[in-house]
């Protein structure tokens, strides 16, 4: 499949079918240092297709797990989604067909514009990103497209956002050590947070390899301490873990190529997989070693930790 991809293992939505709308390259009006797709020149195009290309994988997928079904469809992947002139619709065609709850992760650089705004209300949980109290981290951390460097516009379309929202909104502040972890830039993110008034604020690290390396992870100490000067709204984002749902088990080339497409789209540690796909770690271990001798993947360590990734090429 093209745009479908999944489930994946999220640390906030548990196992999430992923709609990626870009899949051929990266399409993101930010080029953040800890982006995990990887580093690449920020866009500003919007792009457009028939929704019916993914609605027909979707209905595909559903008609084939129908008794596997994820907790949310997502839409993530390998850029901004905002970018997709047709979100409303495309989500309004998959409400026609699941009640599976529908989540948009999104930057958030294009709330100001009121057309996204009508294409975000259709969704039932919103999660833009504010990462920096003040331009000059936002500039640092982010580094948007030279058309969205305005900071002030940029936290005017998320309270705009919320103001019209009638679902769960729930911001995302992802910590870098060093950029954006100073007691000063915490107490300037609580301003703005104060403003926006989303439902959850969820506190978010650097878990997988970045697209810098230097953007490292906050820890567990500096977490504690944004949520304690944010509050009650704040909690720190967990480790993923199966909630015990019976799935169906796959097998074969099919498992193979579930694999691969889930770490195109992120690199996962192994229990994240295992969780994910409901296979045992030692049944994965093997096929991934096969992978591994076929020189599709390779393994590394990233925080104490090995991920699997896709091998360029």
């Amino acid at each position: 499949m093209k745009y479908i991809f999944g489930p994946v293992p999220s640390r906030r939505f548990g196992r999430s079918l992923g709609i990626d709308l870009f899949p051929e390259k990266k399409h993101c009006t930010f080029n953040c240092v800890y982006c995990e797709v990887g580093t690449g020149k920020p866009e500003k195009e919007f792009i457009d297709f028939e929704p019916e290309k993914v609605i027909n994988e979707l209905k595909q997928w559903l008609f084939d797990n129908h008794n596997n079904l994820p907790d949310f469809i997502t839409f993530a992947g390998s850029g901004e989604p905002t970018l997709y002139k047709s979100l409303g619709r495309l989500i309004e065609m998959i409400k026609e067909i699941t009640e599976i709850p529908v989540v948009i992760l999104t930057n958030g650089s294009l709330l100001f514009d009121k057309n996204v705004r009508e294409n975000c209300k259709k969704c039932d949980y919103l999660v833009p990103s504010l990462d920096a109290g003040c331009r000059e981290t936002f500039l640092k951390i982010n580094r948007p497209h030279r058309e969205f460097t305005d900071y002030d516009r940029y936290v005017k379309g998320l309270i705009e956002m919320r103001k019209e929202f009638k679902g769960h909104y729930l911001l995302e502040v992802l910590l870098v050590e060093g950029i954006n972890t100073s007691e000063k830039e915490f107490y300037l993110l609580k301003e703005k947070i104060e403003k926006i008034k989303p439902d959850r604020v969820q506190i978010n690290t650097v878990f997988r390899p970045p697209a810098e390396g230097f953007a490292q992870s906050a820890n567990e100490q500096t977490i504690n301490k944004f949520k304690a000067i944010v509050g009650n709204i704040a909690e720190p984002v967990k480790y993923y873990s199966a909630s015990g749902n019976v799935v169906k088990h796959l097998k074969g080339k099919l498992l193979e190529e579930v694999i691969l497409k889930t770490i195109t789209i992120r690199p996962c540690t192994i229990s994240e997989l295992s969780d994910s796909l409901s296979v045992g770690e030692e049944k994965l271990n093997s096929i991934l070693e096969k992978l591994k001798k076929a020189e599709k993947i390779e393994l590394f360590d990233f925080n104490g930790e090995i991920h699997i990734k896709r091998k360029n090429g």
